[in-house]
């Protein structure tokens, strides 16, 4: 219970510090970029200008599992899901930056709570005209099953740890030839087995 009312206070918080629009004021012509859909990674699109470089939302779900531990003989759970989502995405001159860090847990009444992160990098440096140096990183920790992926097996084996990596580095030759070198990391591994 003490989760929840920590998680009830951060939503209250998240409320009265949020601006709220007034009513008769002229519309704003558009300039600059404000995140939409940052949340699920659409990107960026025309919107006001922003306060802060980055988006923080936070959500709450609640719902009934009929069968959360996949097990042969089900016992069904109530349950209440939170997730905080940072979104930031910056061009500056040469270099290209986008981060999506989502962490979260997932309250069974009567079963397990699951921790559940993730963090999704992409970074692009132009060294100079020609050189262009990138990293992509997508690192995630769930717990079993995650029936949204093809990892892991369809009933409770505990939480995992994954990552896919990706290090690049392109070369301009000529206007019609170039070259990348790149190196691939995909790792999965199980954290505790139960």
């Amino acid at each position: 219970m003490a989760g929840l009312s920590g998680l009830f206070a951060t939503l209250v918080l998240l409320t009265l510090f949020h601006p709220l629009p007034v009513a008769g004021m002229e519309p704003e012509e558009e300039g600059g970029t404000e995140y939409s859909g940052a949340a699920n990674g659409e990107g960026v699109s025309p919107k006001g200008p922003s306060l802060f470089p980055f988006l923080i939302t936070f959500g709450v779900h609640g719902g009934y599992d009929s069968n959360p531990r996949t097990e042969s003989v089900p016992v069904g759970s109530w349950f209440t899901q939170q997730e905080l989502t940072l979104s930031y995405d910056r061009s500056r001159e040469s270099t290209k930056l986008s981060i999506l860090a989502t962490g979260g847990a997932i309250e069974r009444f009567n079963a397990n709570t699951d921790a559940n992160g993730s963090l999704v990098l992409s970074l692009d440096h132009q060294v100079s005209e020609r050189l262009t140096m990138s990293a992509k990183i997508n690192a995630e920790y769930k717990a079993e099953p995650t029936f949204a992926t093809d990892l892991g097996l369809s009933r409770r084996a505990g939480n995992y740890f994954s990552t896919t990596d990706l290090f690049s580095l392109a070369y301009q030759w000529t206007p019609r030839f170039a070259t990348v070198s790149s190196y691939n990391f995909q790792l999965l591994r199980y954290l505790v087995v139960e």
